[in-house]
């Protein structure tokens, strides 16, 4: 087990919106720290982001739809043993690397 201190990261245009809320604001935090710990793509449901900020699920899809509607994450819909995978992405350059590579998105 790594003692390593983890850190988010948001950047100043986020941090600084009045319109985006708090929480909003440290879901993409969470959403880069998970890409930045597995290979620049985010896997993390939204029961499990829910968990971790003590939000509802309900609030987690708003938020990422939000983080969507401003372009500072991408979203892939990908299929593995059976089930269908929300992949997130906080780099435009990555998420269409991803994108050409299996051909779809929603």
């Amino acid at each position: 087990m790594s003692n390593a201190i983890k850190y988010i990261r948001i950047p100043v245009s986020l941090s600084r919106n009045p319109v985006v809320s708090i929480r909003c604001r440290l879901l993409y935090g969470e959403i880069d720290l998970v890409c930045r710990e597995n290979q620049n793509v985010c896997v993390v449901s939204d029961s499990e982001f829910a968990d971790r900020l003590s939000i509802s699920a309900k609030s987690v899809k708003e938020y990422i739809l939000e983080l969507k509607s401003l372009e500072l994450v991408f979203s892939l819909r990908s299929s593995y043993q059976s089930k269908i995978i929300r992949e997130l992405y906080v780099e435009r350059s990555l998420y269409n690397l991803a994108k050409e590579k299996k051909g779809f998105c929603i």
